[in-house]
């Protein structure tokens, strides 16, 4: 079944480019936008869901639910291991709606524009940090797990259960 688009608008995230890639003003910039602009999109998620016959609410339910949805309707180039474009878009808003059940769920926990090395996958990311482990650095990319789902989906490697298990590692981290 073809995904009804409704009314859904992306998020601008104001760079073209990967976040690596840009100086520490532009991703402090995208940082700033991100935070002014993550409580609309757990809304806009909502409706997209609601177009397409899911009700998005809390807890291990909507987790699951959530998962299997996206998995089950994720499209992209497995070849080329990426997403059609509105999926990247998607997968943000989901991997936003993650992080804030993270942060809900578990005091101390915040978003963070990681600068903890160039040479680290979350370099200059918004990433979920406060963790209660030695490594002070250690964090939770939502959106990047997320699109790692998307693009194992894409390659016929469903996992209904992954955003769950990523929420439940991360809250017994916390």
């Amino acid at each position: 079944m073809p995904i009804n688009w409704d009314d859904y608008e992306a998020f601008d995230p104001g760079v073209d480019r990967p976040l690596h890639e840009v100086s520490r003003t532009e991703a402090q910039g995208y940082f700033e936008r991100f935070m002014a602009h993550r409580s609309s999109r757990p809304p806009a998620l909502r409706r997209l869901l609601a177009a397409n016959g899911v009700e998005l609410t809390s807890g291990d339910d909507a987790i699951d639910q959530l998962n299997r949805w996206y998995v089950d309707h994720v499209e992209g180039d497995p070849t080329s291991e990426r997403l059609d474009s509105w999926w990247y878009v998607v997968a943000r808003d989901i991997g936003i709606w993650v992080g804030e059940e993270l942060i809900d769920g578990c005091p101390g926990l915040e978003w963070r524009l990681f600068t903890g090395g160039r040479t680290d996958v979350a370099y200059q990311r918004p990433v979920v940090m406060g963790f209660d482990v030695p490594n002070k650095k250690y964090n939770v990319d939502p959106e990047r797990i997320v699109v790692g789902a998307g693009v194992r989906a894409i390659q016929g490697r469903r996992d209904a259960e992954l955003l769950k298990r990523v929420v439940s590692q991360a809250v017994a981290k916390a």
